[in-house]
């Protein structure tokens, strides 16, 4: 069996048992690239890697692998930044685009709400301290932050309210008596006309102690260390006695440690360590003060007292080590380098042996993101990345890879993948365009034509296939085999360069979405509808041909559907928590609409009701944008970027929380929405009692507060103004209202207009 598939059946037989309740609506596998490791953490049963796909779970005596991810667990986010576990044994997992998580090995729980609604969604570092309390850096509002985390109360550090440097913190440890040192580290290059490029650095050391912050300019205040801009400051260690360990990397000339005791700087020379050439890339300590050493070829061991070293040559693995990503005891983890576009991994020291692994759990090597994919007629998952390496075809059981020393392609670099309605798929590479019919592949020559870089393709009925090339749209005529552009920007028939998608309807009339309105064309005829009735934005973002209708959808939430020359708009506006951004629309063979919401959930329309299919949100909120293919069984694949492809056949659920009873749960609407200068919130609740009303924008930032004595069964009104707590007209966007009680919270989505 290969890996891919041991790995969806041990998925499916896991979440089983652990995480049924969790998987309320996607299936328990993703397809996400794990080949690369950012970080790991290990207790005496399991390793766990945070990967740009998941945090994966490997069995340290069986080496089987389980991966969690957005559609099997709590987590917001497949992009796995930093893990620690503290003195409960609980493990704390940061994310980069959705915050933190903790996983106690039986449930996750998310730790969100201070950082929301401070703007924090990254984090980059964490660490436990002697207090067990978490601690991590973070970055928002174009200032460095470093935050406490006690389980109950938070407490942020900032250039604001305390001496913080501004600039990145690179590194987090923890000292032996509760202390936490920070390494803030920032470098650019200026250029000045008439002497060219400058280079500089700034370094800050910092300290929090019983709550207080001191900062070392490590250039240029005492205590400081001479550095250079041809050096930099990559990380900090801590020893049991508190001194303070940091590397020192110098381009060309290898890396110096640096040691801070008792307030007095030092430098320790490696050379001094290990008696011979070693060219440093990363430190750590693991048991009784051992010092660790880690160069590319070597690895030393230096025991506390700084004396007898023992190296081990880096030998019998495939990968070279790059950076050292965790120790327990005297045992570690290493990440790798990326040599060429082949399988990654980590590699592991266990009883002074070196041994290669691999973290992928499909042959999607580094895929930061999944660029294009399409569902063919017979079931089969075509994808392709950020990264050149041809098209993947998955059938369910087995994956293959299609590259230009295997297949007609002309190219590594997929610009698009669109599945024929006939049968087949159309592969978009520089141009050219490659028809892949059962096994038969033929690549057509396409540039002299005008075809450059083909992104979206749609086939219409008179055997032509339109392709979206940047800012044009060219045609390819599949039985003559012969093309030319039709219409772009250059001359004057599309309005933007900001092409979003095509469709072509049952009259043959081809359809543009653009950001600044929407193209008809037929034959020679092309209309250009900029405010088109009833839509109140011009900037649409999605098409879907539904047999005599056309669907058309723009970015701030509108549906509407199109009959001959009528426009007939979906009135969404009694339902809680509608879509607000649309990325992606496709229609069902039961003619109901699926709309992939810009970070939110998947939603369902039908005869009037719209339900979603994760009402929370959670698996889709911190994707960024969703695009949306249903499989001729009816799955529905979803390519959330940067969290790789879920799918989803279950049951609807109607769009309001499903963690309330529907018979009581709270009612909250307003209207108008969307709204130019105010819009009337009304809540009703099924208990009487004190309630709260805040207003956030996107960056989760408290707009206006309030506070509300709702009665039993009554309405209560509120008017929002568009204004914030200083009285100030806010900008047009998206705003969340959110209503918080004894036991439940219930949130909404407003549109302000201009």
């Amino acid at each position: 069996m290969n890996r891919v598939s041991i790995f969806l059946s041990l998925a499916l037989a896991c979440v089983g048992t652990l995480l049924t309740a969790q998987t309320r609506d996607f299936a328990p596998e993703a397809i996400t690239c794990t080949s690369t490791v950012n970080c790991s953490a290990e207790d005496a049963n399991f390793l766990y890697l945070g990967t740009n796909g998941g945090l994966l779970q490997v069995n340290k005596v069986t080496q089987a692998q389980f991966l969690f991810h957005i559609a099997n667990s709590g987590l917001g986010s497949n992009q796995i930044t930093a893990l620690a576990f503290d003195q409960d044994h609980i493990l704390w997992v940061g994310t980069n685009r959705a915050g933190l998580y903790s996983w106690d090995g039986n449930a996750w729980q998310g730790h969100n709400d201070f950082l929301f609604a401070h703007g924090v969604f990254a984090i980059p570092k964490l660490c436990v301290d002697s207090n067990n309390q978490l601690w991590m850096s973070a970055w928002h509002n174009n200032n460095s932050a470093l935050l406490k985390y006690d389980g109950v109360n938070w407490t942020e550090y900032t250039s604001t309210n305390s001496i913080l440097p501004i600039y990145p913190i690179v590194d987090v440890a923890a000292g032996p008596n509760g202390e936490i040192w920070a390494l803030s580290y920032y470098y650019f290059e200026q250029y000045v006309p008439g002497e060219g490029w400058y280079m500089y650095s700034y370094a800050y050391l910092s300290c929090v102690s019983a709550n207080e912050v001191v900062a070392y300019d490590i250039h240029n205040g005492p205590p400081y260390i001479p550095t250079s801009p041809y050096t930099s400051l990559t990380n900090v260690e801590v020893d049991s006695t508190g001194k303070v360990w940091l590397l020192e990397y110098h381009y060309g000339s290898g890396s110096v440690l640096r040691l801070l005791d008792d307030g007095v700087w030092s430098v320790v020379q490696i050379s001094d360590l290990v008696g011979t050439v070693f060219i440093l890339r990363d430190i750590a300590f693991g048991a009784n003060d051992t010092l660790w050493l880690l160069s590319q070829t070597q690895l030393a061991m230096v025991p506390s007292n700084l004396t007898n070293p023992t190296l081990y040559n880096v030998t019998g693995i495939d990968h070279i080590p790059d950076r050292i990503l965790s120790v327990q005891q005297n045992n570690l983890n290493f990440g790798v380098l990326q040599q060429s576009l082949t399988e990654m991994g980590y590699i592991c020291f266990r009883d002074n042996l070196f041994s290669d692994h691999s973290s992928a759990l499909n042959p999607l090597v580094d895929l930061e993101t999944i660029e294009t994919f399409a569902v063919d007629l017979a079931g089969n998952l075509w994808v392709s990345g950020n990264i050149d390496q041809g098209v993947f075809r998955w059938n369910g059981q087995a994956w293959a890879q299609f590259h230009t020393q295997n297949s007609p392609l002309s190219s590594n670099a997929i610009s698009s993948i669109y599945a024929d309605p006939t049968g087949g798929v159309w592969i978009g590479t520089v141009g050219h365009l490659t028809r892949v019919v059962n096994e038969n592949w033929t690549t057509f020559d396409c540039e002299a034509s005008g075809l450059w870089h083909p992104k979206m393709m749609v086939r219409g009925p008179d055997n032509m296939l339109h392709v979206v090339d940047n800012d044009l749209i060219y045609t390819w005529d599949i039985t003559n085999q012969t093309g030319q552009v039709y219409l772009s920007v250059d001359n004057n028939l599309l309005p933007s360069p900001y092409i979003q998608d095509i469709a072509v309807d049952m009259y043959n009339r081809k359809w543009i979405a653009t950001a600044a309105g929407l193209v008809r064309w037929l034959g020679n005829d092309v209309d250009l509808i900029t405010t088109p009735y009833p839509f109140t934005s011009c900037n649409f973002t999605a098409l879907a041909r539904d047999g005599d209708y056309l669907w058309i959808a723009n970015n701030i939430g509108q549906v509407a559907r199109l009959f001959v020359n009528d426009f007939q708009l979906q009135d969404f506006s009694d339902f809680g928590d509608p879509p607000y951004s649309i990325s992606d629309l496709s229609v069902d063979a039961d003619h109901s609409v699926w709309i992939a919401n810009s970070n939110g959930p998947l939603y369902h329309w039908a005869n009037g009701e719209l339900h979603s299919t994760d009402t929370a949100g959670h698996a889709l909120t911190h994707c960024g944008r969703t695009n949306l293919a249903i499989g001729p069984d009816g799955t529905k694949w979803l390519n959330m970027y940067y969290n790789g492809i879920i799918t989803f056949n279950g049951q609807i659920v109607p769009n309001s929380d499903p963690t309330f009873n529907m018979a009581t749960a709270p009612v909250f609407s307003n209207r108008p929405n969307p709204f130019t200068a105010g819009t009337t919130l009304t809540f009703r609740s099924q208990e009487a009692g004190p309630l709260s009303l805040r207003i956030y924008n996107q960056r989760g930032q408290l707009l206006r507060a309030t506070d509300i004595d709702a009665a039993r069964y009554e309405d209560v009104n509120w008017y929002w103004d568009g204004k914030d707590s200083k009285g100030q007209k806010v900008a047009a966007g998206i705003y969340l209202a959110q209503v918080t009680g004894p036991d439940f919270r219930i949130r909404r989505r407003m549109l302000l207009v201009k």
